[in-house]
């Protein structure tokens, strides 16, 4: 990943990265894919492991906006919602798979496929109590 942005900014790297995985590897790849002085927003919890002092020595810039934080959650909750509502966010594209429970399996297999089979969010749905009404499964919206 660090190599393809890389190659896609001319070897920079990238202005800004956000995290919003909340994990500690995917924070750590957010702040290595920056450029010199580049910013990192922290959006889940977790800081960037720099053992070798790649980040530090880049000079980058890290920011915590965590949600849980906020100075108004309640308007934060009321301004998503209404975003939803207004069809301003794209909610419907973010669930790209939906799975049966039957095929529980399947569904861990394309969930730790990412990106390479278009996944990036899925749902299962459980089909054990009513055989009759089955879910499309691997990929089917």
């Amino acid at each position: 990943m660090v190599t393809v942005v890389r190659d896609l900014t001319a070897g920079r790297g990238a202005d800004v990265a956000i995290d919003f995985a909340g994990t500690e590897a995917a924070t750590t790849l957010a702040a290595r894919l920056l450029r010199t002085r580049g910013r990192l927003v922290a959006a889940a919890g977790c800081l960037p492991q720099d053992q070798n002092m790649e980040i530090y020595l880049r000079a980058s810039t890290l920011h915590c906006a965590l949600p849980a934080y906020s100075a108004d959650p309640e308007d934060d909750w009321r301004r998503a919602l209404e975003a939803i509502r207004s069809w301003r966010f794209p909610v419907d594209r973010l669930l790209t798979h939906r799975f049966a429970l039957s095929d529980i399996q399947g569904a861990f297999e394309t969930a730790l496929q990412g990106s390479r089979v278009g996944y990036l969010k899925g749902i299962v749905v459980n089909d054990l109590d009513e055989p009759s009404s089955r879910v499309r499964s691997a990929g089917g919206r």
